[in-house]
């Protein structure tokens, strides 16, 4: 079975288990209950300038559902979305939330990685947090999993040396991969290509992924 781990796209493929991203963005839209794996929360793209307090209670009676395996994408975004500040807020009352269902969070940041961090230090969540599609240097992968972070892996593994390298580093028990529903991309290819870079056998990686998943 290959996992991935955050996902746009419904699954299509025998042999895959998708985690399907919802992005909440008012109570009407509750398709997604019908899937099997999804990870709900508010983006920080959209926070919502009225309504926030209704969708954040919505988020809540959700969380407990048994297809909801995470809370999110959530986090900090320093080139999209609200300001800063009510993004952390909001990221706060999601790993809240997070917290008192016992679900990991799947963790969207961009360009502020000092922020999410100084989150970490603050909230202390007992919980795990995800960094999905991770594409920065070895010495960040390293200061995130120094504060209990995981890490998942996307598309950049194919090209990006800094992030090659990054991946090689991570330890086998904070690791995801993950297509992030890119178009042309497989998780099995990045699968294959994750297992070169590590010098293990494809299904030795396939069985620590799913061990990460069924631990988190």
């Amino acid at each position: 079975m290959f996992l991935d781990f955050h996902t746009h796209k419904v699954s299509q493929y025998a042999g895959v288990c998708g985690i399907f991203n919802v992005i909440l963005r008012n109570r009407e839209e509750e398709e997604w209950k019908n899937l099997p794996a999804v990870s709900v929360g508010i983006h920080p793209w959209y926070i919502p300038g009225e309504g926030l307090e209704e969708l954040l209670i919505f988020l809540a009676e959700v969380a407990a559902l048994p297809m909801v395996k995470c809370i999110g994408e959530a986090g900090l975004d320093a080139l999209k979305g609200g300001s800063l500040k009510e993004q952390e807020e909001v990221f706060i009352r999601q790993i809240c939330i997070a917290e008192k269902v016992g679900k990991p969070v799947v963790v969207h940041c961009v360009r502020a990685f000092n922020e999410l961090l100084a989150v970490a230090r603050k909230v202390n969540p007992q919980i795990p947090l995800v960094i999905h599609g991770f594409n920065r240097k070895p010495e960040l992968a390293r200061e995130l999993i120094s504060a209990g972070f995981y890490l998942s892996f996307g598309m950049e593994l194919r090209d990006k040396p800094h992030v090659q390298r990054a991946f090689r580093e991570t330890p086998a028990d904070r690791l995801f991969l993950e297509t992030d529903g890119r178009e042309g991309v497989e998780i099995q290819e990045i699968y294959e290509k994750a297992a070169v870079l590590r010098d293990v056998a494809l299904p030795e990686l396939q069985k620590i992924i799913h061990q990460n998943y069924i631990r988190l």
